[in-house]
C-alpha cells in the first residue's frame, strides 16, 4: 500500500490530543528569531549611524536621536543600508567574514520564517526553525554589543570601570542591559530540557 503523501500529525496533536508542546516550543523559537534578527540589523546599523555622526539631538521622550552625517551618507550610497554597515564592521573588526556570513544565512532563514508562519508550525513538511543558526544569531548579536562596549565605550570614558576593577574579566563580562534583559528573555522562554531536547533531535 502506498505511503500517505501527507501527515497530520501537528494538527492531530493539538485538536485530538491537546498536546500544544511542539507548536509551543516552535512558536518560541520562531519568535525569538524575527525579534533577535531585527535587533541584531538594529545594532549593525545604528551603532555605525552614531560612531560616524557628529551631531545629536535630543526628542520629546528625553532619547537621544542620531542625525546621519556626511561620512555616514557617503558610506551607504550605492549600497544597501544594511550591507553597507556589515561592511563597516568588518573593516573595524567588529565581525569577521564567518559572521558576514552567518548572517547572509541568518536573513534567509529570517525571511523563511516571516513568509511560513503557519506552515512551520502546522505542517508537517515544512522545515523546522535551524536551531543552530538562530542561537548562532543570539550569539552574534552578543559578540557586536560586546564589541562596541569593550573597544568604544570603555575607551573614551575613563570612569566606565571602576577603581581595581579587573578589566580583563570585565570586558568578557561586558554587555548592554538590552543584551542582559534579551539573556534573561531566553531563560524565561526555555529550560535545559528543551534545549537539550532540540538539539539531540
Amino acid at each position: 500500500m502506498a505511503e500517505p503523501k501527507y501527515t497530520l500529525d501537528k494538527i492531530e496533536a493539538i485538536l485530538v490530543k491537546g498536546d500544544m508542546r511542539g507548536v509551543e516550543f516552535q512558536f518560541k523559537l520562531l519568535s525569538l528569531l524575527l525579534i533577535y534578527y531585527e535587533l541584531l540589523k538594529s545594532k549593525i546599523i545604528d551603532r555605525t549611524k552614531s560612531f560616524l555622526s557628529d551631531k545629536f539631538s535630543i526628542d520629546d521622550n528625553g532619547e537621544i536621536v542620531t542625525e546621519p552625517s556626511d561620512k555616514y551618507l557617503d558610506l551607504i550610497r550605492g549600497k544597501g543600508e544594511f550591507r553597507a554597515c556589515r561592511d563597516y564592521h568588518l573593516r573595524l573588526g567588529a565581525i569577521t567574514t564567518d559572521d558576514d556570513l552567518l548572517i547572509d544565512k541568518f536573513s534567509a532563514e529570517r525571511n523563511r520564517c516571516a513568509h511560513e508562519v503557519l506552515k512551520i508550525l502546522l505542517d508537517d513538511r515544512a522545515t523546522e526553525i535551524d536551531f543552530e543558526l538562530l542561537f548562532g544569531g543570539v550569539a552574534l548579536f552578543n559578540k557586536i554589543d560586546n564589541w562596541w562596549i569593550v573597544k568604544f565605550e570603555m575607551e573614551i570614558d575613563p570612569d566606565f570601570l571602576p577603581e581595581g576593577a579587573d578589566r580583563e574579566k570585565a570586558e568578557k563580562g561586558a554587555a548592554s542591559l538590552q543584551a542582559i534583559i534579551l539573556a534573561n528573555l531566553i531563560a524565561k522562554l526555555f529550560n535545559l530540557d528543551d534545549l537539550k531536547k532540540s538539539s539531540d533531535t
